[in-house]
């Protein structure tokens, strides 16, 4: 009952936005009595914050089978996960995105904290792992580079919920993953990326 409660508040608050969004709706959706929901959540921002930790948990799995699958490239792994963290959170609808930022400080920033380190550990440990293999040379320190793509997908995110445009936000994506990727590889990891969806138009030199 637990995680049909997560299930049905998740599509309530990411389509609405948790501001607009009634525990009376909620269970109106899953035809449940609100004293049901309240034997399992203490509060609306209970059931929130867990429907946060489960959405994390669903991210971080799919992100570390991408990180560990060794059929998969570098640079499309970084491509993969990179997509994949834009797919689950940048396209939910805007007002869940805004109510973030607007409740956040009077909210458990907790799971919001565990979104952002997770992605953060999955995409450290991915560039750890192209430098041993020779594959890219890091002149900065791995977290600080992993937070440069970090930032490219809420960069995206945030972009897309400003303003429509007729650009693709997933090409906008790949575009500002390909650019960084130019600068860090070694000629090892350029070859990979010429073979990979990330293929440069101009050729590489060197």
């Amino acid at each position: 009952m637990k995680n049909r409660i997560i299930q049905g508040a998740a599509e309530l608050f990411t389509r609405f936005g948790y501001a607009k969004v009634r525990m009376e709706e909620i269970s109106e959706r899953l035809g449940i009595s609100k004293k049901t929901i309240y034997n399992h959540f203490a509060s609306k921002e209970t059931l929130f914050n867990s429907m946060i930790e489960t959405m994390v948990e669903r991210i971080s799995s799919e992100m570390e089978r991408i990180t560990d699958d060794l059929s998969i490239p570098f640079p499309e792994k970084l491509n993969r996960i990179l997509e994949h963290a834009y797919h689950e959170i940048g396209m939910k609808d805007s007002a869940f995105f805004k109510d973030l930022n607007r409740y956040h400080e009077g909210l458990d920033s907790r799971p919001i904290v565990l979104l952002r380190e997770s992605t953060l550990d999955v995409i450290t440990k991915l560039i750890q792992q192209a430098e041993e293999e020779g594959i890219i040379a890091v002149s900065i320190p791995r977290q600080r580079l992993a937070q440069v793509f970090q930032n490219i997908v809420e960069g995206v995110t945030s972009q897309k919920h400003r303003e429509e445009s007729a650009v693709s936000r997933v090409q906008v994506l790949k575009d500002s993953v390909k650019i960084t990727l130019e600068g860090i590889l070694t000629p090892r990891g350029r070859d990979l990326l010429t073979d990979s969806v990330l293929k440069p138009v101009i050729p590489l030199e060197g």
